[in-house]
């Protein structure tokens, strides 16, 4: 029942995955780890499990971990991209959402939070561009980057990396592309720009037909 070693029995069956996968030994440990306490992690690494197979259920074990735990914002974003397939983006918006109020701090996250922060603010400027809202969606792309750019401001990666890592900022960065959100970022104020012109010829159109 202690959290600790189904952690350290999740760790494990991850190492033993890589090197001779079996799904059987898996859902064992994971079906194990769920006994007699709700463990929120194993919930979630099950979850993953079942999207590896294709199996609808994984959005049942996800929205059990945010259930027990509902600062599980890896099984937040798992939802919010299940959801965005569904092209159910409401829901996929309030996933992110929450990721992104949960990692309110940059300046101290842990560099897989600083992963998950980025992923949920470009995340939600997909979202806002399928909404048809661009301005908003445009305004998430840049948080994303402003992210980044301010990456070397974060008080844990100075603190714990420097010494242990020849770059820990250029590592962190390695999480992310960086260069999908500078296209996205480029195509979203094309189109700002040609929906501009094109409301303005709209309006030219409407003021020559009221002058005939």
């Amino acid at each position: 029942c202690n959290p600790d070693l189904k952690l350290a029995a999740i760790f494990c069956n991850d190492i033993r995955q890589r090197q001779k996968p079996s799904f059987e030994y898996a859902q064992s440990v994971l079906n194990e780890c769920m006994q007699e306490t709700a463990f929120y992690y194993a919930y979630y690494k099950y979850g993953i499990l079942l999207q590896k197979i294709k199996d609808k259920r994984a959005l049942l074990y996800f929205k059990t971990a945010i259930s027990i735990n509902p600062y599980c914002y890896r099984s937040r974003y798992r939802l919010g991209l299940m959801y965005e397939k569904l092209e159910d983006y409401e829901n996929a918006r309030e996933h992110y959402q929450k990721i992104i109020e949960i990692f309110c701090r940059p300046e101290t996250l842990h560099p897989i939070e600083f992963e998950y922060l980025y992923k949920a603010f470009y995340r939600m400027g997909i979202v806002f561009t399928e909404f048809g809202d661009y301005e908003v969606a445009l305004e998430y792309y840049k948080k994303a980057d402003y992210l980044w750019n301010t990456l070397q401001q974060n008080a844990f990666l100075q603190q714990f990396f420097t010494g242990l890592i020849q770059n820990p900022e250029r590592c962190v960065k390695g999480r992310v592309r960086k260069n999908v959100l500078d296209t996205s970022i480029a195509e979203l104020q094309r189109r700002i720009e040609t929906s501009k012109k094109d409301e303005l010829s709209l309006n030219l159109l409407r003021s020559s037909t009221k002058r005939d």
